[in-house]
């Protein structure tokens, strides 16, 4: 479904590329992105996603390498994105919000219609469709931005960062929102929440400074870490283990 080799991401006037030789090739299932903040997480997502065009090495969607501009066009269909801080109008309804997703991403309107309303439904917001965006809670919001992700049936799902900013008892319910759907769909997904990455991933890519440092199962990256490392659980000592930052200070 995506294959990346050797892939290298520059912005322009900046030093230092954000992500330096990165392979990885993903069919299904649910991976997880951990790393630092600035790690070069986001900048990978966006390449993913086709917002961002490499400017190292290749990426591969859906059994086809293309430039990023055309793959936002061809790909509109299969690909549903959540970034981490998505714009919306405060004055539009959650519905509204959605339905407007749905036909940019090219529904038409009765068909965005009845899509929006599943996707609602499945999100738990249809008690809220009426409700302005603005109105909305941090969690609910998200919950909004999920429906909108989905709501043209991708085969992928690309999240970053999802559970900013929620709440402990707003970070399980999406857990559990996510595992009601990945069933359809694949999902990648950053975060720095090892709790959230435990409780959803099956597979795990670690980047640090840039750099693919850790591809693996969970159960791999617990077994990075020992007894004595630092962290609260096998997996956190796995983390912590492979980012080099086992030493206490």
């Amino acid at each position: 479904m995506i294959e990346a080799t050797s892939l290298g991401i520059h912005y322009r006037g900046t030093p230092s590329p954000q992500v330096k030789d990165v392979s990885f090739r993903f069919e299904h299932g649910v991976m997880a992105m951990l790393g630092k903040n600035g790690a070069g997480k986001t900048s990978l997502i966006r390449s993913i996603v086709g917002l961002l065009e490499p400017s190292a090495g290749t990426i591969s969607r859906f059994g086809e390498e293309q430039a990023a501009r055309r793959a936002s066009k061809e790909h509109l269909s299969r690909i549903g994105y959540l970034p981490q801080d998505f714009g919306y109008v405060p004055t539009f309804t959650a519905r509204e919000f959605v339905e407007y997703a749905g036909w940019l991403k090219g529904l038409s309107p009765q068909r965005a219609q009845v899509e929006t309303t599943l996707s609602l439904d499945l999100v738990g917001m249809m008690d809220s469709a009426s409700t302005r965006m603005g109105q909305l809670s941090g969690g609910m919001r998200r919950r909004v931005g999920i429906a909108q992700a989905i709501v043209h049936g991708p085969e992928l799902l690309v999240l970053d960062e999802p559970t900013t900013g929620l709440d402990p008892e707003q970070r399980v319910k999406f857990r559990e929102l996510l595992r009601a759907i990945q069933s359809e769909r694949a999902v990648i997904l950053s975060s720095h929440l090892i709790e959230d990455v435990r409780a959803l991933a099956s597979r795990i890519l670690i980047l640090e400074q840039g750099k693919l440092v850790f591809d693996g199962s969970t159960q791999d990256l617990e077994n990075k870490g020992s007894s004595g490392g630092r962290g609260d659980s096998a997996l956190e000592r796995g983390y912590m283990s492979v980012i080099g930052g086992d030493a206490v200070e």
